[in-house]
């Protein structure tokens, strides 16, 4: 297999795939080959020039690096000038992309001469799981992608009925209509009739005159 060409992102293109992957965590529904197709997708709406496996690499390294800052070893600190959850671009949309909520504070890390001081304050243990962990389980068949099944399915039965009630209205709706105009037609031919019987009397009474 044909090696492939090295893919060098821009601000814009890195934006775009964070932005459609949360968008569309619909497709990593833990299928066979969901992950895959999900990624296909992402290269023929984004008319990159790069395969799949290059889309889904980019990601997980975001997600990876996300998940480095978000929780750097305990004791350890970065050199001043060096890459934190602070200063790192695509923390606070990745932050809210992963748990689904505006960006929280980041965790505070300090630089190595602090670090015999304590070094890194780690971030709360509550922080939700990241992204290429629900992609990793979504793999195996997540109890997420089931339960999203079923709200697809009730989606899909509340349409129905929804239709359903609106085709048996338009129906009534006909029904009605109909009965409005062939009760007018009744109407119509009664009074034709009258009117012909109140000539044909009228007449009659000439004729009868006339003698």
């Amino acid at each position: 297999m044909a090696e492939e060409k090295t893919h060098s992102w821009t601000t814009e293109e890195t934006r775009a795939l964070i932005d459609w992957r949360t968008a569309n965590e619909g497709l990593f529904t833990g299928r066979r080959n969901s992950s895959k197709n999900g990624w296909e997708d992402f290269v023929t709406s984004s008319g990159l020039s790069i395969s799949a496996r290059q889309a889904k690499k980019k990601w997980q390294n975001l997600v990876q690096k996300y998940k480095e800052l978000r929780d750097p070893p305990t004791g350890k600190g970065v050199e001043a000038g060096g890459v934190t959850a602070a200063n790192w671009q695509w923390y606070a949309v990745l932050d809210a992309a992963l748990q689904g909520q505006h960006s929280i504070s980041p965790p505070l890390v300090v630089a190595s001469s602090a670090a015999t001081a304590g070094g890194v304050v780690t971030p709360p243990a509550s922080v939700a799981e990241t992204a290429e962990a629900s992609e990793a389980s979504a793999d195996q068949g997540p109890e997420g992608s089931r339960a999203r099944k079923r709200l697809s399915e009730r989606e899909s039965l509340l349409e129905f009925l929804k239709e359903r009630a609106e085709r048996e209205e338009e129906r009534e709706r006909l029904l009605l209509e109909r009965e409005r105009e062939a009760q007018a037609r009744e109407e119509e031919r009664e009074r034709a009739a009258t009117e012909r019987a109140e000539r044909y009397l009228a007449l009659f009474e000439r004729l009868v005159n006339k003698f």
